[in-house]
């Protein structure tokens, strides 16, 4: 974990056992103000799952 999660953290770790050689799984989560971000767990792969949370932030950002 990077930060503190009661104000701004990213929380990230591989998970061997649910990893191959080529394909990483693990968590991937944001805490904002003691909130994890996403609220909800999916199963994705880290680099889709930071692809995912890009796309919702860059459509969330007023033009």
């Amino acid at each position: 974990m990077f930060g503190d999660p009661q104000e701004f953290a990213v929380i990230y770790e591989v998970v061997p056992d649910w990893s191959t050689a080529t394909i990483k799984n693990g968590l991937f989560l944001l805490a904002i103000e003691s909130r994890l971000i996403p609220s909800v767990v999916q199963t994705i792969t880290i680099s889709a799952a930071i692809h995912q949370m890009v796309t919702q932030w860059e459509t969330a950002l007023p033009a």
